[in-house]
């Protein structure tokens, strides 16, 4: 298995007011970093 890394900017609009990251985000990432994994292959 070949190691790859995506590297997120977090955004104030991707926290709410505590500045935790609201969960839906990661589904957004992961289909991205998916997306580009599957992309090279």
């Amino acid at each position: 298995m070949t190691a790859s890394s995506l590297d997120f900017v977090v955004d104030f609009a991707d926290c709410d007011p505590a500045r935790i990251v609201f969960y839906p985000r990661y589904f957004t990432w992961f289909d991205r970093a998916l997306a580009r994994t599957v992309g090279t292959v």
